[in-house]
């Protein structure tokens, strides 16, 4: 799977939206007084995004190595989304797998199944596919499967999108039994592996 060039359309959205590699903005509010200068930027591409991607990699590695497979869940904090319909409930998550190229359509499907069970509205690809993390990391093709799970602001923080609330405390609840439920869709996954090496 290719990853996209830095130049590609998606990244230059993101970009001059301030939230390319060094995000610029956080709600509404810019986060540096100034640009960062080039120094700095190299610096903190070389000491903190590579080396994290690399170990990232290496624990995915790792855990295939070991287990025949692994799932990596890259959780996003998304602004609410306009109702598509009028009568519509709010979407308050949106699934991202690459459109299929970052993870195995039956862990797409058990996650999609998951919210759909626990009457939460969710939405696959759009407006979110997914970036950098499951291009760099998902590979279904070596059992390597990444999904992203974007989640409104809504759903934890006030109004004002500052302070946590109570509707945090389930949704906490909500996302460990979604991890059992992925847990459970990998080991699943990962069998016929197990039982090829046997």
């Amino acid at each position: 799977m290719g990853r996209k060039s830095p130049n590609s359309s998606d990244a230059n959205r993101r970009a001059r939206s301030g939230l390319g590699l060094v995000p610029r903005r956080l709600a509404r509010e810019e986060i540096w007084r100034g640009p960062l200068g080039m120094d700095d930027l190299t610096g903190r591409i070389s000491n903190i995004h590579v080396p994290y991607h690399a170990k990232l990699a290496t624990m995915l590695e790792r855990m295939c190595d070991r287990f025949g497979i692994a799932t990596l869940i890259d959780l996003h904090s998304m602004p609410p989304l306009m109702r598509q319909e009028r009568d519509c409930a709010p979407v308050e998550f949106v699934l991202g797998d690459r459109f299929g190229g970052s993870c195995d359509a039956a862990m797409t499907h058990a996650v999609e199944g998951f919210f759909h069970v626990a009457g939460r509205r969710l939405l696959r690809n759009r407006p979110y596919a997914g970036g950098y993390v499951l291009d760099r990391h998902g590979n279904p093709r070596r059992m390597m499967h990444a999904f992203q799970l974007e989640i409104c602001r809504t759903l934890y923080l006030d109004s004002k999108f500052e302070n946590l609330t109570s509707r945090s405390d389930s949704l906490v609840r909500l996302l460990s039994q979604m991890v059992k439920e992925v847990a459970v869709q990998t080991c699943l996954l990962g069998a016929p592996i197990r039982d090829a090496a046997e």
